[in-house]
């Protein structure tokens, strides 16, 4: 896990992470906006095993992932650094829907519930849940999820934690007090 930060120091450059391209990994039928988008490989094999299900799990897969690693000076050129700081971590995407669904679903809504139901399965955090605001600093994203690993994406959701508030659990222990998460 990565903490979150305002500060230009939180934010990751690419040759300080072991990145590799979603493509190099993917065996679903789930679309990516390019074959350059890249995460951390544990990240990668996450998303793809993810969005893998998702498709298997519903009836035709219009899931794209639209956004991986992103510098932070990508993000400053769209001023997007503190909506989607998350990207620089190497550890986040953004989906999207391609082609739009005919039904005229949105992420977190219909089918697409599925991705927010299981996403902990697989490691995953919906980044900027509903009512969250206030730990978050942002209003809800269906669209941006994390790779945090498989005991802390369950325990956060048996809790109801955004990231945010996770830290301050964790940095209410220690090693002399370790957290102890049963999964």
């Amino acid at each position: 896990l990565t903490p979150i930060s305002g500060s230009d120091a939180s934010f990751r450059a690419a040759d300080a992470l072991s990145l590799t391209k979603l493509n190099a990994v993917k065996t679903g039928n789930y679309g990516l906006a390019t074959t350059e988008i890249q995460l951390q490989k544990d990240a990668a094999e996450a998303v793809d095993k993810f969005l893998t299900d998702f498709g298997t799990s519903t009836v035709g897969n219009t899931a794209i992932v639209s956004a991986g690693y992103t510098s932070y000076d990508a993000l400053k050129k769209k001023k997007k650094q503190e909506t989607y700081a998350d990207l620089t971590s190497g550890s986040s995407v953004q989906l999207g829907l391609y082609p739009a669904d005919p039904d005229k679903q949105k992420l977190g809504t219909g089918k697409y519930l599925w991705l927010q139901d299981n996403c902990y399965h697989y490691g995953l955090i919906l980044r900027y849940p509903k009512d969250k605001k206030e730990y978050t600093g942002q209003e809800e994203k269906a669209d941006l999820y994390r790779y945090v690993g498989q005991p802390h994406a369950e325990y956060m959701r048996n809790y109801n934690l955004t990231l945010e508030e996770y830290w301050d659990v964790i940095r209410t222990h220690s090693s002399a007090k370790p957290l102890r998460i049963e999964c």
